[in-house]
């Protein structure tokens, strides 16, 4: 997946599509715990001590406005709880998501047009 460096909001997307994969599998239930779903980062943006030395959650947290301090992972796991819900219920289906589906590019269209002419320079 390609992914417009510098440009807001889509790392913040692509995050959450990976973190509710589980969600859309149906392998975690909305009452149950996205948090201990084994096969996922999404614990290490909540608890610091779980995060590997190369996950790097600053980015993503940025994206949504907040901090990777106390205040700012409870509002992202009760964000992400949110979310599960929804995606639990097939609410979820924004632009953004359509584009991920499609599973290449994600960026504005000027990006995702001078990725098409890099491709067919190749």
């Amino acid at each position: 997946m390609l992914v417009e460096p510098g440009a807001t909001g889509y790392f913040a997307t692509l995050s959450d599509y990976i973190h509710l994969n589980p969600v859309r599998a149906r392998l975690v239930e909305p009452t149950g715990r996205l948090f201990d779903y084994a096969w996922s980062s999404y614990p290490a943006y909540l608890v610091p001590r779980l995060r590997p030395a190369w996950l790097v959650t600053e980015v993503v947290l940025g994206e949504l406005r907040l901090k990777d301090d106390a205040k700012g992972r409870k509002r992202y796991g009760e964000r992400m709880r949110t979310r599960a819900v929804s995606e639990w219920r097939g609410e979820n289906d924004s632009e953004d998501r359509r584009h991920l589906r499609r599973g290449w590019c994600l960026g504005g269209e000027a990006f995702r047009e001078r990725m098409r002419e890099m491709i067919k320079s190749d």
